[in-house]
């Protein structure tokens, strides 16, 4: 708190005589405040790769990110200064497309075709303009596929790849807040491995949902496969059971945070008792045949509600 107040009283110093100088500089007469900064005024939010940017998750319409010119005092001044977007924190080496540099137009500057090629969490951008102080963005994460959930109601996210797919369904608990958002991502991170299990799909997903008022239902596919000795590889920040009936052993998750790591056991066991936690319904081949690539492998996993946070999972 001393750090932040003494940064604060020393911003109001220098506004102090920037206003001092220009007054003298002027022979007592008012002048327009000056230029000192930019400062987002509409952080940028989720989005879906190749989708614009904007200030609502998954939402590729206004608002817009929008970047304001403003005086040492954070109050917006008249300006049409050219204002240029980058990219600050980089996870996965995106790269940034549409119209970086704009010409604020009475000292705001709105970025509509901003967009990012690679998944993953954590970036941010930095907004910057000749001979004013830059600002960097908070952080969003680009996802493969993001959809938002309305209170009340099922919402379903979802991605392919030639070697998968994977869906989540997330169905919202009765009598509980659950609006929201929910995601899917393939290959963000490391890969996802589980000890002495060979993974038959060289794929590992995340999904996310904002929300931990909500069941998940996640069907997932492996093209070119049969059931036999698939299992599910999962990775997650709270601790679930495994198929051997132990705890799942903590690990490092593939975005580098701790975690727990494991194979799914399935929701009923030999002796039909039921599962608590995360765990697969179902491991079984489709029921047609695919005259160029053979049979597919289809994997039924469920989550109960209440279990916060980003998991991760491989056949």
């Amino acid at each position: 708190m001393r750090f932040a107040r003494a940064i604060a009283v020393g911003t109001v110093a220098v506004c102090a005589m920037m206003v001092v100088a220009s007054t003298a500089l002027a022979g007592g007469r008012d002048e327009k405040p000056q230029a000192y900064a930019v400062i987002f005024k509409t952080q940028p939010n989720d989005a879906v790769v190749g989708t614009p940017i904007s200030g609502t998750a998954y939402t590729s319409t206004a608002p817009f990110v929008t970047v304001e010119i403003v005086d040492c005092n954070g109050n917006q001044v008249d300006s049409s200064v050219a204002v240029t977007i980058k990219l600050g924190n980089n996870p996965a080496g995106a790269t940034l497309g549409g119209t970086k540099t704009v010409y604020a137009v009475h000292g705001k500057a709105t970025f509509s075709t901003l967009t990012l090629d690679r998944p993953d969490n954590g970036y941010t951008l930095v907004a910057s303009a000749s001979g004013l102080k830059s600002a960097t963005s908070s952080s969003f994460d680009e996802n493969n596929s993001g959809v938002v959930c309305n209170q009340g109601q099922s919402c379903t996210a979802s991605y392919s790849t030639p070697a998968s797919s994977f869906a989540v369904t997330a169905n919202p608990a009765p009598n509980t807040q659950n609006g929201g958002t929910l995601s899917v991502s393939v290959n963000v991170g490391t890969p996802l491995t589980c000890a002495y299990y060979e993974a038959a799909d060289p794929n590992s997903w995340e999904f996310f949902e904002s929300t931990s008022n909500r069941s998940k239902l996640i069907t997932y596919t492996i093209n070119n496969t049969n059931p036999h000795g698939i299992q599910v590889c999962f990775g997650a920040p709270y601790k679930f059971k495994t198929s051997s009936g132990q705890p799942a052993q903590p690990g490092t998750l593939p975005d580098g945070t701790s975690g727990f790591i494991g194979l799914l056991p399935f929701c009923k066991d030999s002796g039909c008792k039921e599962q608590s936690g995360p765990c697969v319904q179902s491991i079984k081949s489709s029921s047609g045949w695919n005259s160029e690539s053979g049979y597919n492998t289809i994997v039924t996993v469920q989550i109960p509600a209440g279990l916060w946070g980003d998991p991760y999972m491989h056949g």
